[in-house]
């Protein structure tokens, strides 16, 4: 072998470890974005779930306090006209809590949906995570 072939496989070799180098730097980088991506997609996911917590404790009270209201009006519509006002002021109580609890409702279904989203997009983050990884590993 010539030190002429020698230089030139050398090059060669100079220029398959530089491009391997980029790609590995390149896979690292992507990695701290995903992971970064990653961490958020957690935080948004534990917030939205401590959300949809909140909004079902809410929920409950209120369904307590829908009974609870819906009881008294029926106690309420059982006695003399002269409890008529009450009942009116009661059944506008009564259909404010309802639309609240209807309202609570749809949060609940999107919270839902959006951890759903969350998740989902958690999951298609790993799998990149894990495609990244494994180039970094392929090149190393």
């Amino acid at each position: 072998i010539s030190l002429a072939a020698v230089s030139c496989q050398k090059k060669e070799c100079d220029k398959i470890l530089n491009t391997v180098t980029d790609n590995l730097e390149k896979a690292e980088f992507h990695i701290v974005e995903i992971t970064n991506q990653n961490q958020k997609l957690d935080s948004n996911a534990r917030r939205a779930s401590e959300e949809l917590e909140t909004i079902r404790t809410e929920n409950k009270l209120l369904n307590n306090k829908y009974s609870s209201l819906l009881n008294k009006l029926k106690d309420m519509e059982a006695h003399s006209i002269e409890t008529s006002l009450k009942t009116k002021e009661l059944k506008k109580e009564l259909s404010h809590v309802k639309d609240k609890n209807c309202s609570n409702v749809v949060k609940i279904e999107d919270k839902t949906r959006r951890i759903d989203t969350l998740l989902l997009e958690k999951s298609v983050v790993a799998e990149q995570l894990a495609c990244v990884s494994a180039e970094k590993r392929y090149f190393e």
